[in-house]
């Protein structure tokens, strides 16, 4: 993107913005001229004027539709006081960074139309206040997490990833379980057996071998 920033990949330099990182910042601006005219009209109603502190303003990142490349950065974590992140319609690659379950406040997250890779973080069902969420039209697959806000959203949050499986996607996880899901479960159980049998044998020979020399 040879534009405001320069560059294709996103700006790490907004993990390290103090508004959006720390509460401290917000509470040593000082807001007595921090006022912002907002104009709107309701219902074919004549044009009204509201004035609005800019502080009032909830922090989100919009960085939708700038053909941004590369990964999506671990540092994206640090911005715990955005309200929104719409990385959506970009060309994002790799993993879907755990990281940004830190990000506790967030009420949307919007990154479809990328080309994201691997399965959505399971900590995103903690993120409580997500009201609105779409993954929709990556390379996703796996589980979607369970529980928390992910029993509200719909199917088109989802669409476009056929690896993706969960109760109330078309592609069940049922079908994955002895590949995905069950076989590092079974794997253990079978090493455990093994060291289990293994080891019975090993004692039970070793009491009958000091057995004879008494």
């Amino acid at each position: 993107m040879d534009g405001l920033f320069g560059t294709r990949q996103f700006p790490v330099e907004l993990a390290g913005l103090r508004r959006l990182t720390t509460e401290r910042s917000t509470d040593q601006v000082d807001q007595s001229y921090l006022e912002l005219p907002i104009f709107f009209k309701l219902n074919n109603a004549s044009d009204r004027r509201y004035i609005k502190k800019l502080s009032y303003l909830r922090p989100l990142i919009d960085l939708g539709s700038n053909n941004i490349s590369g990964t999506i950065p671990t540092e994206i974590g640090q911005l715990k006081f955005i309200f929104v992140l719409d990385l959506r319609n970009n060309n994002f690659s790799g993993s879907i960074p755990d990281t940004i379950s830190n990000l506790t406040n967030l009420e949307g997250l919007d990154i479809s139309s990328n080309h994201l890779s691997g399965q959505i973080p399971a900590s995103f069902k903690n993120l409580h206040f997500l009201s609105n969420f779409n993954v929709a039209y990556n390379n996703l697959d796996g589980p979607i997490p369970v529980g928390g806000q992910f029993e509200t959203f719909p199917n088109s949050s989802f669409e476009g990833n056929p690896g993706l499986c969960g109760e109330f996607l078309p592609h069940s996880c049922s079908g994955q379980s002895e590949t995905t899901l069950q076989r590092g479960t079974k794997r253990k159980i079978v090493n455990w057996l093994s060291f289990e049998i293994g080891y019975g044998i090993s004692f039970n020979l070793g009491v009958q071998a000091g057995l004879k020399f008494l």
